[in-house]
């Protein structure tokens, strides 16, 4: 199903050029903290891990993730966006799949 000239999420299912690794943690607790994630490509296209459990919003498709997750991209450049209830703020970042994992802090509001 697409929307508003979005393409569902690409699962993992054919192999792709990069591994992606992403670490999200509690700033309080420095614990990897479950969230919603929205990985998206310069052609528009959303990417989620296979099997992972995909929540449409509009014509967005995001994944949920216990904190820790891996999946296959494209090369280049993606936005990610990775929310977590109203008490954290919202992190958006242009990211690129490199050797290493994208780590990053969910900060809670004061």
């Amino acid at each position: 199903m697409t929307g508003l000239g979005s393409s569902p999420a690409q699962p993992f299912s054919k192999p792709l050029p990069r591994v992606l690794e992403l670490v999200i943690t509690d700033s309080v607790t420095q614990q990897p903290t479950p969230a919603r994630v929205r990985l998206r490509d310069a052609a528009g296209r959303d990417y989620a891990p296979a099997g992972a459990v995909e929540v449409p919003i509009g014509p967005d498709r995001w994944f949920i993730t216990e904190g820790t997750v891996r999946l296959g991209v494209p090369a280049g450049r993606m936005d990610l966006r990775v929310e977590r209830g109203t008490e954290y703020e919202p992190v958006c970042k242009t990211i690129e799949a490199g050797p290493g994992p994208v780590s990053f802090e969910l900060l809670r509001r004061a």
